[in-house]
């Protein structure tokens, strides 16, 4: 069976940035009666966009791969590190910027080994 191990710690960390944003709105009820609310919430800082599945096929029921922009103009895509096999296809996610890998997304042998036993 595929097991996906996705981005490593450092990666996971970057996306996971948030931002608290006021959001306001109007709910409307079955009988058309309705009522403005407002309430505070967390969103990521960063916008994201589906590029791929991670098999390159278009099927929306695969592991997919993202890219990812930033307020500052930075852009981040994933792409697949490596393949280990171990009871099935073991992906492992890393960050290019530019075109250029980003080391500390990168995912360590000794990590990956651990992970798959």
């Amino acid at each position: 069976m595929d097991q996906y191990y996705g981005l490593n710690a450092w990666a996971r960390d970057l996306l996971s940035n948030t931002v608290e944003v006021e959001e306001k709105g109007e709910r409307i009820y079955p009988d058309n009666s309705s009522e403005h609310f407002s309430r505070m919430i967390f969103l990521p800082v960063h916008r994201t966009e589906s590029i791929s599945a991670l098999d390159g096929s278009g099927d929306p029921s695969n592991y997919r791969l993202y890219r990812h922009h930033f307020p500052d103009g930075s852009v981040y895509e994933e792409f697949v590190q490596t393949v280990l096999l171990y009871s099935g296809r073991c992906y492992f996610i890393a960050l290019k910027q530019d075109d250029e890998v980003v080391s500390e997304s990168l995912w360590q042998k000794e990590e990956m080994k651990s992970a798959t036993y």
